[in-house]
């Protein structure tokens, strides 16, 4: 329904003020949804407007500008607790959950109690909480937030999992909220998702069972706040917030360092019950002790392009062009031999995809939430297809289609000469992995944790993987075997038939890289610092190297070496048999883009904004 900007207010010259800046995002069609979304944006406002507490964003301004309308807010530094909860490993101490129980009740009792009518939250979740830099919460995203009125029944609006059954049938009250928020400590308390359960089953799934060093007092209010009647909850949110206060340890100490481990999501168990639990993170890798001196300049750089800001994504070539996208919102074609600009295509906002290429076209996806189909001779813009959200996974082309997942959860099926929909599949997480093309299956991670096979044909799942952290790297597959890496720290190897388990490979730290896969080995690197070269039958290591600091670029892999942009700010080159290092390129700033291999240069990105052509020394192959 939006997007929010980070923005500097410019009304006040003495001071420097940071606030955020919603605008109205809908790409309905019909005039009648538009005027919802509308309306509701605008009691966005007028709520938050007469709202004043300390875990809810201040407004300052409400306006309309060329028929869209902006809400400006205060600005909330950190980051939302569902990408905190996914990113912590081994869980939180109940301690600290439970004050967070707390600060939600407070900001409950607060809008509950509003005169003449109480304020329902309606979507408490994970992800619509923020947790700020000295770890305290705010409530945020207040866009389906009512005035409550009695007798009165809506649509359903809510997330699954953590929406009331009464919700369901549009009938919300104070103690719906107080559902939502056990079903949210129930998630960050024991790591089970409610999304990927079935609904209202919390009494199947207490808290202990899953995490045994939970305490039965805090058991017993969550499982009280769950309950599936509203007259079997808590009767408000104070009441509540006794009930959290009485779980408290006689000497509340929030821990900085962690050491209890939190068991994995009962979903995920069946998955691993045969596997080893994951290393605890390893140290980082000592620098070498011989550092290799990068080449002078003059010996490796054949060119570079300045863009208007970082490049991230992977280039792609088209004959003597490579096709490369940038933060800056634009396209570029850029001649292979001499780095001359061709042409370049606006998009409304960054792109960090690698673009594909179907006959005459250029293929990318935009974080404007649009696919773009562009023309490869003159950059000029053929279709546009437009998603909820932005496009982060790159496009992938088989025949007359075009495969590509979207952060609003979808993976979409486009016709490659009009843009128009074929298809399209969720899942229950932003879709950030690139799909994989193969034996009629189109083969994607998400954000969900889980690894997706589909049907290339009709888009109904084949078969489906769960890992247990979000997918964000791209599945590779050589015969019949399909390698993964996840955020869980793990690269997987699997069955391309039916996405059986054939061998794991635990890594220090979140893969977030694809493997090269080449002469039966897998080469990818981990945010561990290492890069590693797998067999491709049994994960076995063949070899691993430290070269290069934390790696979240995917390797190009030629006859002779791996190449590679670490966090180090330098492009790396491996001996491919032995793991050695060849040579390092200094660009000064990490390089998180991957290389992509075009004749007898690398093509690579850099976060100083400019795309590099560098001489790799290899005939082309």
């Amino acid at each position: 329904m939006s997007v929010v900007y980070k923005a500097l207010d410019l009304h006040f010259t003495n001071v420097e003020r940071v606030c955020a800046v919603k605008e109205m995002y809908d790409t309905a069609t019909s005039e009648r949804t538009r005027m919802l979304r509308l309306a509701n944006f605008e009691r966005e406002a007028g709520l938050l407007a007469v709202l004043s507490h300390p875990l809810i964003p201040k407004i300052y301004d409400f306006f309309g500008e060329n028929g869209r309308i902006y809400l400006v807010q205060e600005f909330v530094p950190g980051r939302n607790l569902e990408v905190v909860v996914n990113e912590t490993i081994n869980g939180f101490p109940e301690a600290e959950v439970i004050e967070w129980g707390v600060q939600i009740c407070d900001v409950l009792t607060y809008l509950h109690g509003q005169q003449p009518a109480p304020v329902i939250f309606r979507d408490l979740k994970p992800s619509n909480i923020m947790m700020r830099d000295d770890r305290s919460l705010m409530l945020i995203d207040f866009g389906i937030a009512r005035t409550f009125q009695n007798a009165q029944r809506g649509t359903m609006i809510g997330t699954e999992g953590y929406a009331p059954p009464e919700q369901y049938r549009g009938i919300a009250d104070a103690r719906g909220d107080i559902y939502a928020l056990g079903a949210t400590l129930h998630h960050i308390a024991t790591g089970n998702d409610p999304r990927f359960e079935t609904p209202f089953t919390f009494d199947q799934r207490p808290p202990r069972s899953l995490n045994p060093a939970l305490s039965e007092k805090f058991e017993a209010a969550i499982l009280k706040a769950v309950s599936y009647a509203p007259a079997d909850r808590f009767a408000s949110a104070a009441e509540f917030k006794v009930a959290l206060l009485d779980c408290r340890p006689t000497r509340v100490v929030v821990a900085g360092g962690l050491t209890r481990a939190r068991p994995l999501p009962s979903r995920i168990l069946p998955a691993l019950e045969t596997m080893a639990p994951l290393p605890a993170a390893r140290p980082a890798p000592a620098e070498p002790a011989e550092r290799l001196e990068p080449l002078p300049v003059e010996e490796r750089l054949a060119w570079s392009v300045a863009t208007g800001d970082e490049v991230r994504g992977k280039g792609a070539a088209a004959g003597d062009t490579v096709l490369i996208g940038s933060y800056d919102g634009t396209l570029y074609a850029v001649e292979a031999a001499g780095g001359l600009v061709r042409w370049r295509h606006p998009t409304g906002r960054g792109i960090c995809g690698t673009p594909a290429v179907a006959g005459d076209l250029a293929i990318v996806g935009s974080e404007d939430g649009a696919v773009y189909g562009v023309t490869l001779d003159r950059g000029k813009m053929a279709w546009r297809f437009k998603t909820n959200m932005p496009v982060r996974s790159s496009p992938r082309v088989s025949g007359h289609a075009v495969y590509v997942g979207s952060d609003d959860c979808f993976v979409y099926k486009l016709d490659t000469a009009s843009g128009d929909l074929l298809w399209r599949y969720r899942t229950y997480g932003p879709v950030r992995s690139s799909v994989l093309l193969v034996d009629d299956l189109a083969i994607v991670g998400s954000d969900d944790g889980f690894i997706y096979a589909l049907a290339q044909g009709t888009g109904r799942q084949v078969w489906r993987f769960a890992t247990a952290r979000p997918v964000i790297a791209s599945p590779v597959a050589d015969h019949d075997i399909v390698v993964c890496g996840s955020l869980d720290g793990s690269v997987y190897g699997l069955g391309l038939k039916h996405g059986d388990q054939r061998w794991r490979c635990e890594t220090g730290g979140p893969v977030m890289a694809t493997a090269a896969l080449r002469d039966a080995r897998a080469y990818v690197g981990s945010t561990d610092g290492r890069f590693y070269a797998l067999d491709l039958r049994t994960g076995e290591r063949a070899w691993e190297s430290t070269t290069g600091g934390r790696v979240t670029s995917s390797a190009a892999a030629s006859a002779e070496r791996i190449y590679y942009g670490g966090l180090d700010g330098a492009v790396h080159c491996l001996d491919r048999a032995t793991g050695a290092p060849s040579w390092s390129f200094p660009l000064g700033k990490p390089v998180p883009a991957s290389p992509l291999l075009h004749g007898g240069l690398l093509v690579i990105g850099g976060t100083d904004g400019k795309v590099y052509g560098l001489a790799t020394g290899e005939q082309a192959e």
